[in-house]
């Protein structure tokens, strides 16, 4: 799970919180490192892209499916 890759990705401000309900790992980069890590051609960068693809599409289904309950429920 990757929280925060948009606003790497198009250079906005931060805006994920995550908050976990067990232990957990959380890591963190700084832009510029994932991005140096997201351009390399090793297996780990194309885990990292894989992850980033997963995680923009999860998220603009769930935008869509908003929007859809927003039109449905319009007068």
């Amino acid at each position: 799970l990757l929280l925060g890759a948009t606003g790497v990705m198009d250079g906005g401000e931060r805006t994920s919180t995550c908050t976990v309900d067990e232990v957990a790992t959380v890591l963190r980069m700084r832009r510029s490192q994932f991005l140096r890590a997201a351009r390399q051609a090793t297996p780990g960068a194309e885990v990292l892209r894989q992850l980033l693809l997963i995680t923009m599409h999860r998220q603009l289904i769930g935008a869509t499916d908003r929007l859809r309950a927003v039109l449905e429920s319009a007068p």
